[in-house]
């Protein structure tokens, strides 16, 4: 979301790049994007709140009836930095990243051990099958300082999640509508035998070509408004709590990374 191809690439071409400065090959990682990122809607516990959930925010609930007037026909599950847009959350929707990669996990706990042999006394994983976001960030700085830079250019946080390479556990076997396990249908950023996955059909992305079908260079790095302006009305496509004589820069929205604490799971 808010990508151009030609920044997409660019976005999955320096992670690897990162990720092998910190001795993580690319045959080495599987990436994909998760979340409302990759499928535009929240999941089914996310609903899009009505006004009679706003009885206490009145400014929220003008924004709302702006954006739907009186019609009831509205989607149950959050559109994509929705939430944001309404004035309900500080910031916007976040890129929500799955990195699958035994020899991430194997390399995190090696420099843990190493360098803090106190810190997990037990399971490395945490019970909960994946890193918690300090413990990458430690291990990685060259991954640590992508994040950080990426941030800043997409305006959004960032969020990562490593595991296994076999990937989240499918809570489906338990019966459960929500799980996040590898699927086919997933948005594949790269695959260890699929390098660059994102130039492959599969990509979800199709860059526009010239008469001699080679991809057109976007003039723009990002654009967003293009995706925001089928969706929100024209009041509500940027920041909300901002004013249209309000130039100031705005604070880049402070890292998901950063805010979670490093004895929490994800």
């Amino acid at each position: 979301m808010g990508m151009t191809p030609a920044l997409y690439q660019r976005f999955g071409t320096e992670m690897l790049e990162a990720l092998r400065r910190d001795g993580i090959e690319p045959s080495q990682v599987d990436i994909r994007l998760n979340g409302t990122g990759a499928v535009f809607f929240a999941g089914i516990h996310k609903t899009l709140p009505r006004e009679e959930d706003l009885v206490d925010s009145p400014e929220v609930t003008r924004r709302l009836r702006e954006w739907f007037g009186d019609s009831q026909d509205r989607p149950l599950r959050r559109p994509y930095d929705s939430m944001w847009r309404l004035g309900l959350e500080p910031v916007p929707s976040d890129v929500d990243l799955n990195i699958n990669s035994t020899a991430v996990v194997r390399a995190a706990r090696a420099h843990w051990r190493a360098h803090h042999s106190d810190r997990y006394p037990g399971d490395f994983m945490g019970g909960h099958g994946y890193l918690d976001k300090q413990t990458v960030m430690g291990a990685f700085s060259a991954l640590a300082e992508w994040a950080s830079r990426w941030e800043g250019e997409l305006g959004r946080p960032l969020s990562l999640g490593v595991f296994e390479s076999s990937g989240p556990f499918d809570a489906t076997r338990l019966g459960r509508a929500l799980s996040s396990h590898l699927r086919d249908t997933d948005w594949i950023i790269h695959l260890p035998d699929t390098p660059m996955a994102w130039r492959t059909p599969r990509s979800r992305i199709t860059a526009p070509l010239n008469s001699q079908g080679a991809v057109l260079e976007s003039s723009s790095p990002t654009a967003p408004a293009t995706i925001t302006a089928l969706t929100f009305p024209r009041s509500l496509r940027n920041n909300p709590s901002r004013t249209d004589s309000d130039s100031s820069p705005q604070p880049r929205p402070p890292s998901k990374i950063q805010r979670n604490d490093p004895s929490r799971g994800r």
